[in-house]
């Protein structure tokens, strides 16, 4: 994750933004090989406008849900390596739950 944030940083990313946040997940999932930067803000393309198109939620994968709760928390500009971050998730994921397994009182 650090390299991940370094590297899209070096893009020009702003610290505290979403397109910074969705920049280190997505470098992060993919991998990539370092690239030489020429160092221009230029080069900071918002990764929001890249974002897939959600399909249904009750057809998505347990991965793939996650991964959306990611990106969700991501979008909001939360960094994440952070606590808050974290915690984004997870509301997320006990609110899906809680959706999807409606207690009766």
């Amino acid at each position: 994750m650090q390299d991940a944030e370094n590297d899209c940083r070096v893009k020009g990313f702003r610290t505290g933004s979403p397109d910074l946040a969705l920049c280190v997940l997505q470098t992060a999932r993919s991998h990539p090989e370092p690239t030489p930067v020429q160092g221009s803000a230029a080069a900071a393309i918002a990764v929001s406008e890249k974002l897939p198109a959600a399909g249904s939620h009750y057809r998505a994968s347990p991965r793939e849900t996650a991964q959306r709760e990611q990106m969700a928390c991501a979008a909001l500009g939360l960094d994440p390596n952070a606590q808050a971050f974290d915690r984004c998730v997870k509301h997320l994921d006990d609110t899906f739950y809680d959706i999807d397994n409606p207690s009766s009182y």
